[in-house]
Formats: C-alpha cells, structure tokens, sequence
C-alpha cells in the first residue's frame, strides 16, 4: 500500500463517518419532528372536541329587565343549542321576602338559540333587591346548573 491509497481510504473513512453522523443527525431530527408533530395532532383534536362540544351547548344568562308592570326576570339562550327542561328557582339574599315572580312554578320550557323567557315579577314594600337564581337545563353536552346573583333594584 503507497501513500496515495492511504490517503485514500483514510478520505473514504473520513467520508463515512461523516455521512454516519449525518444519518444520525437526521434521525434525531426526524424523531424530534414526529414527536412534535403527535404533540400538534393531539392539540388539534382536543380543539376540535371543544369546538364540537360548544356548538352542542346552550348559554344561559339571567338578567332584570324593566317589564309591563314592574321588572321581569329573564333567561336568555346566547347559545348556539337548545337549553331542554330549563327551570328556575329564586331566593331572597337579604332575609326580606321574595317578590312575586310569576310562573316559576311552571314546567320547565325549552329554550331554543338566540331565545328568551321572561317572568314577571312584581315587588312589594318588604321585596328583596337581590336575588339568587338558580337556573337548570339539559343540552347536548349533558346536564348543566348556573346559579347567579342579580339586583332587582
């Protein structure tokens, strides 16, 4: 063996090292960039069941609103699913009596999208001002229970 051809393979050792560590390097790298990728697609997924989950669901939102002959208490669906089976219990907060709301005794009403049901109420001297509402429904993603404090004043 002359020189030349030890200079030769000691090129060509050199040259597969370098294309071995290259291999390994792009292993890593494409690892690295599965893992990443199963990170991305999980996240995506998780989006996408919310996104699913939400567009099954009702949002209830109690307000006071002034009504014909005093205030009404309203629930209102800004949802974009159907509230089923909605039912509404009051409270007086302040140990003075609960105003008179009338038909919260009655079955529980659905609710479609963008709708509304009002009850009215009407107050007498010893009324409460605040109330605490509890509000019940049924909607494609199960069973839901709110329950809020509002100022009838």
């Amino acid at each position: 063996m002359d020189k030349g051809d030890i200079i030769s393979s000691g090129i060509a050792a050199v040259s597969a090292l370098i294309g071995l560590a290259s291999l390994i390097v792009t292993l890593v790298f494409v690892r690295r960039q599965t893992r990443m990728q199963a990170r991305l697609t999980n996240i995506e997924e998780a989006r996408r069941r919310e996104e699913i989950q939400a567009q099954q669901q009702a949002r209830l939102r109690v307000d006071v609103e002034p009504g014909d002959q005093d205030v009404d208490l309203v629930i209102r669906n800004s949802g974009p699913a159907t509230a089923r089976a909605v039912r509404v219990n009051a409270q007086a907060t302040n140990g003075k009596d609960l105003p008179k709301i009338h038909g919260l005794n009655e079955p529980a009403v659905d609710l479609p999208a963008g709708s509304r049901v009002a009850f009215p109420m009407l107050r007498l001297g010893s009324a409460a001002d605040t109330l605490r509402v509890q509000v019940t429904w049924t909607d494609g993603a199960g069973e839901h229970e709110e329950t809020c404090t509002v100022r009838v004043a």
